[in-house]
């Protein structure tokens, strides 16, 4: 499980670790939003998952399924980067919204509301997915007395992805374009969560074959 775990994160973190640190970009350099109006779309994330994190983990608990969540959770991510590109269709399709606040006049347009409703469901994804994470590493960490090594494992792997993850993109964006970039940020959440899965699988299946005793 271990295994599984931090070959997901890896894989996991190049995605979201690119989501995090383009979206502003894409946001202020595509659309014009200003810096406020994307604090709300970063907001609008955090807002998602301090309201839904403690409900879920609490379900989490008594529903067991641990690696059901975190794959629905990562699937959940994944569908979410890839709504991002949407911004350029729904940017023209929408008309704006003009918000007046504190003297200024603020135009919130399609692509401010696709990102929002993107970066919202982010936050519904890491809710899902956050609370089973964390407890299989420290389930999987007390079954060899090695909690902090585990824990420690989870960071190095995310720390990987957060290295990679913007650089892969950023060059991706860069050179190819912005669309590819996050489809390909998409891509990599996808991948994680199927790894995930499989490694899981075999893991089980391992498992289950060694505790059949020889004839």
């Amino acid at each position: 499980m271990v295994q599984a775990l931090v070959l997901f994160r890896l894989a996991f973190s190049i995605g979201k670790m690119a989501v995090i640190t383009f979206l502003p970009i894409l946001a202020h350099t595509e659309f014009g939003i200003g810096a406020f109006a994307i604090g709300w779309i970063l907001a609008g994330g955090k807002l998602t998952k301090s309201l839904l994190q403690g409900y879920i983990g609490d379900l989490t608990d008594r529903l067991g399924r641990k690696t059901t969540f975190v794959a629905v959770g990562a699937l959940l991510y994944g569908i979410g980067t890839a709504l991002i590109p949407a911004s350029f269709i729904l940017e023209k399709s929408i008309d704006p919204l003009t918000v007046e606040m504190y003297g200024r006049t603020l135009s919130l347009g399609g692509a401010f509301f696709t990102l929002f409703a993107a970066y919202g469901l982010l936050g519904v994804a890491d809710s899902v997915r956050l609370p089973a994470s964390m407890a299989l590493f420290v389930e999987e960490g007390e079954q060899f007395d090695s909690v902090a090594s585990s824990m420690s494992l989870r960071s190095i792997s995310w720390k990987i992805g957060q290295i990679s993850g913007p650089l892969l993109v950023g060059i991706i964006k860069q050179y190819v374009s912005t669309s590819v970039a996050f489809f390909t940020a998409a891509g990599f959440i996808i991948l994680a969560t199927g790894g995930f899965g499989l490694v899981r699988l075999r893991t089980r299946r391992h498992q289950s074959t060694a505790g059949v005793p020889g004839d």
